[in-house]
């Protein structure tokens, strides 16, 4: 099996336990973030694309994780993590992962073959969704959506898994954390 192919299996099989196909949306009950944090990570995923490059890559996704506000644990998480400035070396392995992750979806957006390689791969920038009552039933304005949704689920499946829960806070049911706010092992 060639490389690539073997590292997108991975991707995928990454993918696939951020997502519950019972809820395509940020609004279904049990998700670990509210559409207000899905709206603001993805203006930080635009705000963050400094080169210009329509995409983010490791630098930009390393930059765009440390500018986030909300949760405030998150907030405080990557504050700690990435005060040297060093960036995406200093990312745990399951925030590289959903950035290769999400960088692989380019195939699925119509960005060509070769988007996704090792070298270079960025995260496509999330499309500005159609206004309310603005005809989204093209293929393309669906698998926009559908990558949209992807992105904030699988930014709070690694949060939840690698930064925890506050103090207190009760896990969702079939959350990743285990409510005690310790991020887990590495």
């Amino acid at each position: 099996m060639r490389r690539t192919t073997a590292i997108a299996a991975l991707l995928s099989a990454a993918a696939a336990l951020a997502q519950d196909p019972s809820e395509s949306t940020g609004e279904a009950p049990g998700r670990p973030y509210t559409a207000a944090q899905c709206d603001s990570w993805l203006a930080g995923i635009l705000a963050s694309d400094a080169d210009g490059s329509g995409g983010l890559g490791e630098v930009e996704f390393a930059s765009f994780l440390g500018g986030i506000d909300d949760p405030p644990h998150v907030k405080e998480y990557f504050a700690d993590l990435l005060a040297d400035g060093t960036g995406y070396a200093d990312l745990p392995w399951l925030l590289k992962v959903v950035h290769k992750s999400l960088a692989c979806r380019c195939q699925d957006l119509g960005m060509g073959e070769n988007c996704c390689e090792l070298d270079g791969a960025e995260v496509p920038l999330p499309a500005v969704p159609p206004p309310d009552g603005a005809d989204g039933g093209e293929d393309g304005d669906d698998v926009a959506a559908m990558y949209r949704v992807d992105i904030c689920n699988q930014i709070a499946f690694a949060f939840d898994s690698v930064v925890g829960r506050p103090a207190g806070a009760v896990p969702d049911a079939g959350s990743a954390g285990d409510g005690t706010g310790e991020a887990g092992d590495e």
